[in-house]
């Protein structure tokens, strides 16, 4: 498997196991504990925690939420997702 293959498998896993599976478990393994994420709620989170405590928010609020990916690029060491989000 390529570099910009298993990058892709990566965020494959990120949105289909992690977010559409609700598995927190997964997050030591998918995302750096030093992670800044930015929400589509507006919401700013740091750290591991931070972003298992706003999947947690956006569940509640949506449980049957779910990501489709509708497109993976690929180049170097960085991924373009394009998504689709239902719930």
């Amino acid at each position: 498997m390529t570099s910009a293959e298993s990058n892709k498998a990566l965020v494959r896993r990120y949105y289909d196991e992690l977010w559409n599976g609700w598995r927190f478990d997964l997050a030591e393994e998918l995302i750096d504990q030093d992670v800044s994420f930015r929400g589509s709620l507006g919401r700013m989170v740091a750290g591991r925690g931070g972003l298992i405590g706003y999947m947690k928010h956006v569940q509640s609020a949506f449980p049957d939420f779910f990501n489709s990916i509708e497109e993976l690029i690929a180049e170097d060491n960085r991924v373009a997702a394009r998504l689709i989000y239902t719930g």
